[in-house]
């Protein structure tokens, strides 16, 4: 009995499942498959502008990092709300501070975007037009 469960196992582990592990990854595109057309160029170069749009108005660390710091606005509320935002208006930033990781996060977010679009579109590209290059 325990040869035959072993000779199964030993096939099951034969014919695996290649097939199964190597599917290709859906909606997203291939670094080499992107920058084929003029449309994706001016997505990719769109995209790489996003981290400079004001869109996180909730937790606004410019005006943190900016308004509060430089003792224009007090914060307010009462010290344990939002305790790194009052961290900066006492002057005590640290670097695990959310409000400068979040600016840091943003800023590296922006920087890795425009290296993509360079990287993606060298001027040898001869699927874009020379307009988006």
């Amino acid at each position: 009995m325990k040869p035959k469960i072993l000779l199964m196992l030993a096939l099951l582990a034969v014919t695996g499942c290649k097939d199964y592990l190597e599917q290709p990854v859906l909606g997203q595109y291939e670094a080499g498959q992107f920058f084929t057309n003029d449309t994706n160029a001016k997505l990719a170069e769109n995209a790489a502008y996003v981290p400079l749009s004001f869109r996180d108005a909730a937790t606004n660390v410019l005006w943190v990092l900016g308004d509060v710091a430089s003792d224009d606005v007090v914060k307010g509320s009462n010290p344990g709300d939002q305790a790194d935002f009052d961290n900066v208006q006492n002057f005590n930033v640290t670097p695990i501070n959310a409000a400068v990781e979040a600016q840091w996060k943003r800023d590296y977010d922006g920087v890795f975007r425009c290296n993509v679009v360079l990287d993606g579109l060298p001027a040898t590209n001869t699927n874009v037009s020379a307009t988006v290059l």
